[in-house]
């Protein structure tokens, strides 16, 4: 093995160690936050080989930490989280009817919910959840832009 080839490698597994310490102390890093549905599978199998991205989904995800730990009364607000330098919105009608399924993850007490919500980062996408009842942020996906109408 070349020299080079070596030094990836090692990269490759130091990143995926920290993606899977990410994951490992999501409560510590992000306590306000839930993560759940596909979130796992990609921070501790994708991230680590793609590591280009990694310390973009710890920002977003602090950021977005940080916004639902202010968030304790009134309805949840896109103009509120854009405030903490997020990129947010929501999806098209068209796009839920058609494409709806997609959005539909699983959360931690069982049930589903529509994770319609989404923030936009480069080439990666944190759909999530937002329960007005309880002020919590549920972050059911992160990766690549899911399908729409328009693409």
């Amino acid at each position: 093995m070349s020299r080079h080839a070596r030094w990836l490698e090692r990269k490759r597994k130091e990143s995926l160690a920290a993606s899977r310490g990410l994951w490992e102390r999501r409560e510590e890093f992000f306590p306000h936050l839930i993560l759940c549905g596909e979130v796992e599978h990609y921070l501790t199998r994708t991230v680590g080989i793609h590591s280009k991205y990694f310390n973009q989904i710890r920002d977003r995800l602090k950021q977005l930490d940080r916004f639902a730990k202010e968030w304790t009364s009134g309805s949840f607000s896109d103009k509120k989280l854009r405030a903490f330098g997020l990129n947010v919105s929501g999806e098209s009608e068209q796009t839920m009817e058609k494409y709806g399924r997609l959005r539909r993850f699983r959360l931690p007490g069982g049930g589903k919910a529509n994770f319609e919500k989404h923030i936009k980062t480069g080439d990666l996408r944190f759909h999530f959840f937002a329960d007005e009842k309880n002020f919590r942020i549920y972050v059911g996906y992160i990766g690549a832009h899911l399908r729409t109408v328009k693409n």
